[in-house]
């Protein structure tokens, strides 16, 4: 695991502002430091949105800060829309956020950190990588 990169969720940044004991908090600041922490900009977009108080705004900006941020080309939002059909056609209706993250993910071959269940069910007809830390 010393080399890989990972794109870290919602789910876990939240998890990582509300509680300062996290229990992978230590790991995250480790990614952050190395530069193996990757964020879309859809997932600081969804931070933003639910900070509640200026030091959110302000531990938001640190991420944002130490991470690398993601950008998605046309490429990244036709295989998104792509993916999130071909979950339909399979009975599978999920949200076209977590499409557009497994597939930033596959195309930038980063591992998925995430508590999303959601991605499991994208793993089984995805070449996405999931990470647990």
């Amino acid at each position: 695991m010393a080399a890989d990169r990972f794109l870290i969720d919602t789910s876990v940044w939240i998890e990582y502002l509300n509680d300062p004991r996290y229990q992978h908090g230590e790991a995250l600041k480790h990614l952050m430091e190395t530069g193996r922490a990757f964020i879309a900009g859809l997932v600081l977009a969804e931070l933003i949105q639910g900070a509640r108080a200026k030091q959110d705004l302000e531990a938001i900006e640190i991420i944002a800060a130490a991470t690398v941020v993601l950008d998605s080309p046309l490429k990244v939002w036709k295989e998104t829309g792509s993916l999130s059909r071909r979950l339909r056609q399979k009975g599978l209706t999920l949200p076209l956020q977590d499409c557009l993250l497994a597939v930033l993910a596959v195309e930038n071959g980063l591992k998925l950190l995430s508590h999303d269940r959601h991605f499991q069910l994208i793993e089984k007809s995805y070449p996405l990588e999931l990470a647990r830390l």
